[in-house]
């Protein structure tokens, strides 16, 4: 579901200019400071991608894979011009750049081989002076696939990293220009933003070279700096919730409809053994309410053909609408739209140096919010994602990831509350109680988003829910309960409509028993 900037000192009316004017406007990068950058994008969006160039032993293959799946917007990039656009910007933004170098010397920027996350392609810019950017392009920015739904997109995340930079100090790359559109000097949308430094949370945080008390401290500096950070975002707090639309001030002004990944017609395409790679998207909200934001998904795909899926869906839905309402007059907050490891760089002592990637920045409910946990420490309500086994507790080197056990991501998830509530005790719209509430709604929103998450999720709530439920039901019920209170009976009995309604009722009494474990 994941799931979620800077901002700089430039007047707001000249960024929008910026944008609009193609790069030379664009090059209002008016008060960018290089800051951090998104190398890490790469990092952040490929899980790094840069690292692992240099370290897999497959790198070339890979690479030549990601190449094939960006053919369509590496043929529209003009790549004889990033680097004389970027001395352009960098001159116009730092008047004394030009004045250091000779002509020759200032000249001598060069333009590293491109990375590819999942969504964009980045080219990392060196300058004489070892200052370093990076040029962010979507992997849809051709004539055939960017459409004013992806160009808003890349508007409001450029807009919204100025916002954040601006307003806050938690730490994000800062734009130096954006176009969100073909019609500039690059022939593709583009944003370009400072490098950051740091290396992918997952590094530190499954440091294996390292004392156990000292990687807990770590991980432990590592939450409290990102609880500091999210903690800020509850300024930017809305009745509705969708996309951020920006005014010529350079603030929020409204929300609008958002861009939402269509898994469903990905996962359809790949039946039909389609080699198009292209992200699919669709339009959705705005959203006056939580619930109908938690549902969008789910109401809009076509209703499954199996029986078993029905159910599951049936189910999911039950769960969604027992989902308690939000009290805050602002139920809304803007937000990380990724709150991950690969999003999140760090120093080798675990302190945040840049939150990365705020491609697709909504304004979400606060229980998937900035209240939420980071998505890290829910991993185990995720099923389909969860490769933990005990062989990674005795430190053998798992095939893919490390992950936490069970035990220990409850305990961080803890932690987590903890660390929030405390920084959220002066903060009087901030509720400690969503971040425990987070780690389930999480999970519901991505089992109603992704429908190959969805049958392990729901089966994890039921397989949790059902002890809690019977133990509520009356004693003389509970034997006869027992024999048909399963998954697979549950979810059969509300597709043909026998389901009785004490049944039910002990199913939601159960689901709130769940929430308040958390």
């Amino acid at each position: 579901m994941q799931t979620n900037s800077p901002l700089e000192t430039i007047k707001p009316s000249e960024l929008l200019s910026n944008e609009a004017a193609s790069n030379e406007a664009a090059s209002n990068a008016e008060d960018s400071n290089a800051e951090d950058s998104n190398a890490e994008d790469s990092n952040a969006e490929d899980s790094n991608a840069e690292d692992s160039n240099a370290e897999d032993s497959n790198a070339e293959d890979s690479g030549e894979e990601d190449r094939q799946s960006f053919s369509e917007v590496l043929a529209s990039i003009r790549q004889e011009n990033i680097v004389p656009f970027c001395i352009k910007i960098r001159e116009r933004i730092e008047p004394s750049f030009g004045k250091q170098f000779i002509p020759s010397q200032r000249l001598n920027v060069t333009l590293e081989p491109n990375l590819f996350g999942s969504y964009h392609t980045l080219f990392l810019i060196k300058f004489q002076d070892n200052v370093r950017w990076i040029l962010k392009v979507p992997a849809v920015g051709t004539k055939e696939h960017f459409n004013s739904t992806s160009a808003a997109a890349l508007r409001s995340e450029a807009l919204t990293m100025r916002l954040i930079r601006r307003s806050t100090s938690i730490p994000v790359p800062e734009i130096f220009s954006f176009n969100s559109s073909l019609d500039n000097d690059l022939g593709v949308p583009f944003i370009l933003m400072s490098f950051a430094d740091g290396a992918s949370a997952y590094e530190v945080w499954f440091d294996k070279s390292i004392a156990t008390n000292e990687l807990q401290a770590r991980r432990t500096q590592l939450l409290e700096d990102l609880a500091a950070a999210m903690i800020q975002l509850d300024r930017f707090a809305f009745k509705t919730g969708g996309a951020p639309v920006f005014g010529e001030d350079g603030d929020i002004t409204e929300i609008g409809p958002m861009r939402c990944t269509d898994h469903q017609r990905m996962l359809e395409r790949l039946d039909t053994n389609d080699d198009d790679e292209t992200p699919l998207y669709y339009t959705a909200g705005p959203f006056i309410s939580p619930r109908a934001f938690y549902r969008h998904a789910i109401d809009r795909e076509e209703p499954p053909s199996s029986p078993v899926h029905q159910g599951i869906r049936k189910l999911l839905e039950l769960f969604i609408d027992w989902i308690p309402d939000l009290q805050a007059e602002t139920p809304f907050v803007l937000t990380h739209p990724d709150f991950n490891f690969q999003n999140i760089l760090v120093s080798p002592q675990g302190r945040l140096q840049s939150l990365i990637d705020w491609d697709g920045v909504t304004v979400v409910p606060r229980s998937i919010g900035n209240e939420t946990l980071p998505s890290f420490l829910t991993r185990d309500w995720d099923p389909a994602m969860y490769a933990w086994n005990e062989d990674m507790e005795r430190g053998i080197e798992p095939t893919g990831l490390w992950e936490d056990s069970p035990d220990t991501l409850q305990r961080y998830r803890r932690t987590y509350q903890e660390l929030f509530k405390a920084q959220s005790s002066s903060t009087l719209d901030t509720d400690p109680s969503m971040t425990k509430l987070s780690l389930y709604v999480q999970n519901l929103v991505i089992a109603a988003e992704d429908i190959i998450c969805r049958y392990e999720i729901v089966n994890k709530f039921m397989e949790e829910i059902l002890p809690l439920s019977l133990s509520l039901a009356k004693v003389e019920e509970r034997e006869k309960l027992a024999e048909n209170f399963n998954v697979f009976d549950i979810s059969s009995s509300l597709v043909d409509g026998t389901l009785e309604e004490r049944s039910i009722d002990l199913l939601r009494r159960g689901f709130e028993a769940l929430l308040r474990q958390a």
